[in-house]
């Protein structure tokens, strides 16, 4: 099974719409504030939600896939930057950003962690994803207290992964993940074995392993590796960042979900709750 990006398309954004019928509600929410500088940074996740606010502020008109990067409108300027999953740590993303010209961000929004999820052998774990995950909550709150730094007025959010419907899933992909589900300490072996071969220590794969298979049980562990980060945050200054739970949105909600990981007929349900903790 193929890690496909389920771009929004036209056709999600309408049935959204007439699931929710909140799009003009969104855009008279932004509309009852300053105009807003976005920067969103993720992955194929974060990015449709992205996609479906241009569509809230230009009239239900999608972006096209090719090239897109902003929209701007009387009540929004939003950019969307995607991150490589081995490189999100890397500090200087919104310094990185405004010192390319564009304005300074009044909202910030970062989701990284459901691609670093593995089902090895059919979908390995690699170094990189292993290094990300075994140092998630110390590596998110560095690029916090980065992001922080560099745009100290800005309201800072962090998104949970979605709940993952792994029962969607084909193949060995499905194999792996109900095998994961009934003996997550025997299915994890794999991945196990090809860490250590990495000169990681066998404890330490073992229980990185067997907790970050991309399934429901993988993407609660993300989830709570988010709300240990940002509720342990020490030596901060400023609106603590919210942590915008899309894992407690999507939960349940198989039936509309796509491929087992997006919910883009969600997709103004998910942006409701980002202008909602926010203050949109």
């Amino acid at each position: 099974m193929e890690t496909r990006t389920h771009p929004l398309t036209q056709t999600d954004f309408e049935e959204a719409e007439a699931r929710t019928h909140l799009s003009s509600e969104l855009k008279g929410r932004l509309g009852r504030v300053r105009k807003q500088v976005i920067y969103v940074f993720g992955d194929s996740l974060i990015r449709n939600q992205f996609m479906a606010l241009c569509g809230v502020v230009n009239s239900s008109e999608v972006p096209g896939q090719g090239g897109f990067s902003q929209c701007d409108s009387k009540e929004v300027h939003a950019l969307f930057f995607y991150l490589e999953e081995s490189h999100w740590y890397t500090g200087g993303l919104v310094k990185s950003a405004i010192s390319k010209g564009y304005p300074v961000p009044s909202i910030v929004y970062l989701h990284i962690g459901t691609h670093l999820l593995h089902l090895a052998p059919a979908r390995p774990m690699t170094p990189d994803m292993f290094s990300n995950l075994d140092g998630y909550s110390w590596m998110l709150q560095d690029v916090l207290k980065e992001f922080r730094k560099d745009a100290p007025l800005a309201q800072l959010n962090v998104m949970t992964t979605f709940s993952l419907c792994e029962n969607m899933y084909e193949g060995d992909w499905l194999r792996i993940a109900t095998k994961s589900n009934a003996n997550p300490s025997k299915a994890a072996q794999p991945c196990v074995t090809a860490m250590a071969q990495r000169r990681i220590q066998k404890d330490v794969a073992q229980s990185v392993c067997e907790q970050t298979f991309l399934t429901r049980a993988g993407s609660w562990y993300i989830r709570e590796s988010i709300r240990e980060a940002v509720s342990t945050l020490e030596g901060w200054s400023g609106a603590p960042p919210f942590v915008v739970d899309m894992w407690e949105l999507t939960d349940g909600h198989c039936d509309l979900c796509d491929d087992g990981r997006h919910y883009n007929r969600m997709v103004l349900s998910q942006l409701s709750v980002f202008f909602a903790a926010n203050l949109i």
